[in-house]
């Protein structure tokens, strides 16, 4: 049992290595346990709740926004409750795979183009998918692609009016088709569902109205707007809860939830502890190089 945040899950990978080094058949047993403590705890008049996560928390806000808000899309429809709840899950969904694929702005502007005109990218290599960009030239006369000499040919450089978009092969070439196939047809669904520009959010109760520019914007609103009248502790640490609340939330076998630990690939495993937590530090260095325009969220 570890803290809830970022810092408890530093921790929980040391004791894991311990035990997949050390014990290993307690893991091969099935003997070993995490425990599963909340990371936060909401408030809003009598009534309280625990949650795990962020995830868990937005989730909770958006179910209770869904129930006083209604949206009304540009074409007129308007959805409440349930609907506007699966709703928002989707746009929450979409705005998760666009968060993964759009990890740098260069990447970002493209996607965004890609998007806009709805140009697929059926297939993987960079080849293919300097192909599919150039069916932007359909939709802006000026548009021009060249290599950038001064890179050895490594870099492409894409014109699109004024703006500039620079981005290596290497990337194009490690582009996944399949996560941007999804993001494209999540866009095209929410895109015929609510259209393309603003949609307005009306309070039931008060009727107060709120324009939201795009839809992808809509998620943010409803976790404000839930978060109106609650008082949400964040808990740094076990240490913060009373030992009562530890026990109804963590450790009481009635209602606890413990995540069994597994290893099912045995050859993968045993290489991602070496690389993250073995003595040689080269490729861990190597890992962190590779990977690091993908971080979305770092607690320093």
């Amino acid at each position: 049992m570890t803290d809830a945040d970022v810092d408890g899950l530093h921790i929980l990978t040391l004791i894991l290595t311990f035990f997949y080094r050390q014990m290993p058949e307690i893991i091969e047993n099935g003997y070993l346990y995490i425990a599963q403590p909340p990371l936060f705890r909401a408030k809003k008049g009598r009534s309280s709740f625990y949650v795990k996560n962020e995830n868990e928390l937005t989730e909770r806000l958006i179910r209770s926004s869904s129930e006083t808000l209604s949206l009304t899309s540009e074409k007129g429809t308007t959805i409440s409750g349930e609907d506007l709840f699966q709703t928002a899950l989707k746009i929450r969904l979409y705005r998760t795979h666009y968060d993964r694929l759009c990890f740098n702005s260069n990447l970002t502007l493209l996607i965004n183009l890609l998007l806009k005109h709805e140009i697929e990218i059926d297939l993987g290599g960079s080849e293919h998918i300097l192909n599919c960009i150039d069916n932007l030239k359909n939709s802006y006369p000026d548009y021009k692609r060249t290599v950038d000499p001064e890179k050895q040919g490594s870099n492409v450089q894409i014109q699109v009016n004024e703006t500039q978009i620079e981005l290596s092969l290497n990337l194009l070439e490690n582009l996944s088709a399949y996560d941007y196939s999804q993001l494209f047809q999540e866009h095209l669904n929410l895109k015929t569902a609510l259209g393309e520009n603003g949609v307005v959010l009306t309070e039931e109760n008060e009727g107060e109205s709120h324009s939201i520019q795009t839809w992808s914007q809509v998620v943010d609103f409803m976790v404000s707007f839930g978060k109106k009248g609650m008082y949400i502790q964040r808990y740094k640490g076990l240490g913060e809860m009373n030992p009562e609340q530890l026990w109804e939330t963590t450790l009481d076998p009635e209602i606890r939830t413990l995540k069994k630990v597994k290893v099912e690939d045995i050859v993968e495993s045993d290489g991602i502890f070496t690389i993250l937590m073995g003595d040689n530090v080269e490729p861990r260095r190597n890992f962190i190089v590779e990977n690091a325009l993908r971080v979305k969220n770092l607690d320093v």
